[in-house]
């Protein structure tokens, strides 16, 4: 996988595939939220065996991750569980940083700009690194472009 060493951003958004979506500092990888291309999400399906850093390895043995690592050692990206460090994971396979919790300028910490439909519901899943809600299928949650605009999620 090459990573552009100056990311633009494009026209259009583009949906990740399955498999390697980004390159961890740690040397690992991350797939993206899904279990396969049916949209099962891979928190709900997957949890179960997702270790402290919030990763796996896949049937061919590619050990990846699907989540920010919550593990207190964790190498290059320790510290990512905390959201006053704002320690870098890796880039994204468009060259893009990406980084464990983060605060903005004013000390918010970032929230995801996707919520869970009123229609729908969530379970709570364990994993090693801890107790989730997460419902099966990404079509159970919506994204709100209006809060991604303002600046009040990412």
């Amino acid at each position: 996988m090459a990573v552009p060493l100056e990311p633009t951003k494009a026209d259009t958004p583009e949906a990740t595939g399955m498999g390697v979506t980004s390159l961890a500092v740690t040397g690992g990888t991350f797939y993206n939220y899904l279990s396969n291309p049916d949209g099962s999400v891979a928190l709900y399906n997957e949890g179960e065996s997702l270790d402290s850093c919030m990763g796996h390895s896949d049937q061919d043995g590619q050990y990846h991750y699907h989540a920010n690592l919550l593990c207190d050692d964790a190498g290059a990206g320790t510290g990512a569980n905390d959201a006053d460090e704002c320690v870098l994971l890796g880039y994204m396979r468009d060259g893009v940083p990406m980084y464990g919790y983060c605060k903005d300028s004013s000390g918010t910490q970032f929230t995801s700009c996707y919520s869970l439909l009123s229609t729908s519901t969530a379970e709570t899943i364990t994993t090693a690194g801890g107790d989730f809600e997460s419902a099966d299928n990404i079509s159970d949650y919506e994204y709100d472009q209006e809060a991604f605009d303002a600046g009040t999620c990412n």
